[in-house]
């Protein structure tokens, strides 16, 4: 004798079928990235940067917000002599070298 399958019996519809199948490959994923994740958390230690390099970052941070407080859009890498920065930025649509001195808080286009 034949036993019924699914909600529906014997005739179980593909749109069943196939949700059927997706939900077990999501779960499949998420206990497969679920275990991954919890495996890495294990081995990875905290980055402690020194006192130098937060102020380095503070520095840099500080140069791209006067930039951004100026109008001045795509901004290039920063490249640093001394106390100031280089680096090329657009303002107005025209793109242009500028240096900044985040100490003083200029900056100024060439």
């Amino acid at each position: 004798m034949l036993r019924p399958v699914g909600s529906r019996g014997i005739n179980t519809t593909v749109k069943e079928n196939d949700m059927r199948s997706k939900i077990a490959m999501m779960l499949f994923a998420a206990l497969l990235v679920g275990g991954s994740s919890a495996a890495l958390a294990q081995d990875t230690q905290p980055v402690m940067l020194s006192k130098q390099q937060l102020m380095h970052q503070d520095q840099e941070t500080r140069v791209l917000n006067l930039l951004s407080a100026n109008g001045f859009t795509d901004v290039g890498p920063l490249q640093q002599a001394g106390n100031t920065y280089t680096t090329t930025a657009t303002k107005e649509g025209k793109q242009m070298q500028v240096t900044i001195d985040p100490k003083a808080g200029t900056v100024t286009g060439m």
